[in-house]
């Protein structure tokens, strides 16, 4: 495109034969901060003819989970074509839970303090949150030697994270 800014997105595919990103047109085309995971064998970013003229970009995180391929090039291959991404990184964004569509960065994601800043379309996550404990009982009341069936099934954890659960009746 003419004068195209991409900048803080979050682009995940697992699908095959796929380019991620295509970069077609003629510049300038500024791609800073982004995200993309991309397990196929095709390229991340596939370019048109003459579409590198123009081309910036920095501070991008590249899944690293199949070879990176940019228009043909390895990441240290395309540094050298185009002069950009100095700064991009060829490893795993450490998303929250992206199985569950949680693509918030955990604390540790090197996402988070790329170039200054963060990358992706969602903030790094700062702290843990408590899980939501919904705990019932049935029945509830009756006489002496009543048996009591309990459930945690209600509980949640807003981070995606998983959940045990442990009873302890003082007894």
């Amino acid at each position: 495109g003419t004068g195209t800014i991409v900048r803080y997105n979050t682009f995940y595919s697992k699908g095959s034969g796929q380019s991620a990103v295509d970069i077609v047109g003629t510049g300038p085309i500024t791609f800073n901060n982004n995200i993309i995971v991309h397990s196929s064998s095709a390229n991340i970013y596939r370019c048109g003819a003459g579409s590198l003229a123009g081309y910036s970009g920095n501070n991008n995180v590249f899944d690293g989970t199949s070879a990176v391929s940019l228009c043909g090039n390895s990441l240290v291959g395309w540094r050298t074509a185009t002069g950009d991404d100095a700064n991009t990184l060829e490893t795993d964004p450490l998303f929250v839970n992206a199985a569950a569509g949680n693509f918030y960065l955990q604390p540790t994601s090197p996402a988070c303090s790329i170039g200054g800043g963060y990358a992706g379309a969602y903030p790094c996550e700062t702290t843990n949150n408590n899980p939501v404990a919904v705990i019932s009982a049935d029945p509830t009341s009756g006489l002496a030697l009543l048996l009591v069936s309990f459930s945690a099934a209600g509980s949640s954890d807003p981070d995606g994270d998983p959940l045990n659960y442990a009873w302890n009746f003082g007894d």
